[in-house]
């Protein structure tokens, strides 16, 4: 075999190896990308507003059964665990899309969802119930979270929020810029529990029904016996006196 003729072979065989290598680098970047497609999923709330009662769906795109977990909001009750809905309760409606039906309560509805063990989005039910309430609410049961603001929901968009404090004589005005979701929030004038407040807000076309934050106890009456009107006073106790008893047989 020529020299010539040897170094043809030899490149063509390092040609063939960086062909066969880069398919197979290219498989794994395709399947590596299938895979995390798969994963990633979504998550959809439709309708995504409405009042009490209105009926909403959580859909979540999904190859498999995926983990849906309500997430407590604004007024709700802080849990210390949340649990996914069980697998009876997630439907397939379609290929690979899945969802639960929820009915709206007083207060908003966040949901997120995993897929496969992988985060699969989030979503959030905008209930329209416009209503004061105190906060902030605690990140978890297990941390107190002192009162310490005013929140207001559901104010229309391209208002503002503005009320007052009554405490005592006193009145004290305050203003709020409102989120997406028409919700403020302000900061309480005194400590909570110091002090009796009377709180009236409005935006827009929505007035707050009052608020009313009690103060501090006051002091336990003292406990004094009745008296009976009428009554002879108590004649004092009677002291003996020393003597010689008499016979009278």
């Amino acid at each position: 075999m020529s020299r010539q003729r040897a170094e043809d072979q030899a490149t063509r065989g390092r040609r063939r190896r960086r062909a066969a290598l880069a398919g197979a680098t290219g498989l794994l970047i395709l399947g590596g990308w299938h895979l995390t497609a798969g994963a990633e999923g979504g998550l959809t709330v439709t309708p995504s507003s409405g009042p009490p009662g209105t009926g909403f769906q959580v859909q979540v795109d999904c190859g498999v059964t995926p983990s849906i977990f309500q997430i407590n909001t604004q007024g709700d009750q802080v849990q210390g665990t949340i649990a996914p809905r069980p697998p009876d309760d997630v439907t397939e409606v379609s290929p690979s899309v899945w969802a639960i039906d929820e009915t709206a309560g007083d207060w908003d509805s966040a949901y997120s969802a995993t897929c496969d063990a992988a985060a699969a989005g989030t979503g959030r039910f905008d209930t329209d119930s416009p209503r004061l309430w105190l906060g902030p609410r605690p990140a978890h049961i297990a941390h107190s979270t002192p009162t310490s603001t005013l929140e207001g929901t559901d104010c229309p968009q391209g208002s503002s929020a503005t009320g007052f404090f009554f405490i005592g004589e006193t009145r004290k005005a305050f203003s709020a810029e409102i989120d997406e979701r028409g919700d403020w929030s302000v900061p309480l004038p005194v400590p909570f529990g110091s002090a009796a407040i009377t709180v009236e807000a409005s935006c827009g076309a929505v007035t707050y029904d009052t608020l009313r934050i009690d103060g501090p106890a006051g002091p336990s009456p003292s406990v004094v016996p009745p008296t009976v009107a009428g009554a002879p006073p108590e004649a004092p106790a009677a002291t003996p006196q020393p003597g010689t008893a008499g016979y009278t047989g």
